[in-house]
């Protein structure tokens, strides 16, 4: 990744942005991979990898950017929207078709 490009790019569409860049230490590195996890979008793969081959690694993004990524609020937000989302349990699956049936 070069300098003048941030992290966030793809996830937030943010080329445009005017904001400068700014640098990130591995303290927020961790903040990152950590609220990765939690989004399950693989960006904790390759900055893992990269933070264990290089313990004082530098990425950039732009503030802004990794503010709202490691925002709670918004991770909370993802989280809902995700499980509204998210396909009905099987036994509900099973329900519907006919395989069980419960009497409520």
């Amino acid at each position: 990744m070069t300098e003048d490009r941030c992290l966030f790019e793809e996830t937030f569409g943010c080329q445009s942005k005017k904001d400068q860049i700014s640098k990130a230490g591995p303290t927020r590195i961790a903040t990152i991979i950590n609220f990765s996890k939690e989004y399950q979008d693989g960006i904790h793969i390759d900055l893992s990898e990269r933070l264990n081959l290089d313990p004082n690694l530098v990425i950039h993004c732009h503030r802004s950017c990794v503010s709202t990524y490691t925002s709670k609020h918004h991770l909370q937000r993802h989280k809902k929207r995700s499980a509204d989302e998210s396909p009905p349990h099987a036994f509900e699956e099973e329900t519907k078709i006919g395989r069980k049936s419960f009497p409520f």
